[in-house]
């Protein structure tokens, strides 16, 4: 879908997964823009479904490389992380103070995911950061 971008996973119990968008403000138009989508098809559906904000994904680089296998040794007896370079490239990183997931890579690349509003990122990012900042 255009106008928000943003596209629509639709499973058979009625649930809908509306992903791909870059900002929450922009939700209630995407919601809009499916629905008259469905409906256009024939399809139908609530005029005022439930919707939540369940899982907000951000990606943000630090500026520099960061070594991966220094930060699992370094991090490992504090926090639960994974890493597997013959599974996946990056080290998976759940910091316990948050609900937050990380996902580094050496290029720099952190990609976080777990939030249900900017302030769940945010906070997450920090504490990820002040975690980071005496292994890098």
């Amino acid at each position: 879908m255009q106008d928000p971008k943003s596209a629509a996973l639709i499973f058979e119990s009625g649930r809908v997964v509306i992903t791909i968008l870059h900002r929450p403000e922009d939700t209630p138009a995407a919601v809009i823009n499916l629905l008259n989508n469905l409906k256009e098809a024939g399809i139908a559906c609530r005029d005022k479904p439930e919707v939540a904000i369940i899982n907000i994904v951000c990606s943000s680089d630090p500026g520099y490389p960061l070594n991966l296998a220094r930060i699992m040794v370094a991090l490992m007896n504090h926090e639960r992380v994974g890493y597997e370079p013959e599974v996946i490239p990056g080290l998976v990183c759940r910091i316990s103070d948050t609900k937050i997931v990380s996902l580094l890579f050496s290029s720099g690349t952190i990609v976080t995911k777990g939030g249900k509003n900017r302030e769940d990122v945010k906070s997450g990012q920090i504490i990820l950061r002040e975690k980071l900042s005496g292994v890098t």
